[in-house]
């Protein structure tokens, strides 16, 4: 995680670099094709930046997400056995925000507790 954090700036300072290299070619340039080599390095850092971006942040968000999805069908699957007079004598938003908050709850002890033991284990 730091080293990713470490190369992802040094990618950002290699999308200044290049920017500004860009820029100062544009003025004694021929033609694009002259700018071209520096554009293309340019565009390259950014794609590379995006994809350190997400690197970075999109496993952990997909593994959240996944775990809070499970818990909410799970408990889905125990609301549809309710009886219907029961359903009305709690109302339409209660069970719905039970549902939430439990799976919730549940993201937050599988991916913030128990996956934070396990990676902070040696």
């Amino acid at each position: 995680m730091v080293l990713l954090g470490a190369s992802q700036q040094a990618i950002v300072a290699g999308v200044r670099v290049s920017w500004q290299r860009l820029l100062d070619a544009i003025p004694g340039a021929q033609g694009f094709s002259a700018v071209l080599t520096r554009f293309c390095l340019y565009a390259a850092f950014h794609l590379v930046n995006g994809v350190a971006i997400w690197l970075d942040v999109g496993p952990s968000t997909m593994v959240w997400t996944g775990v809070a999805q499970w818990a909410k069908l799970g408990a889905m699957r125990k609301v549809a056995r309710i009886d219907y007079l029961a359903w009305q004598g709690l109302g339409t938003g209660s069970p719905v925000q039970m549902i939430e908050n439990g799976s919730d709850a549940a993201a937050q002890v599988v991916c913030g507790f128990r996956l934070g033991l396990a990676r902070s284990r040696p």
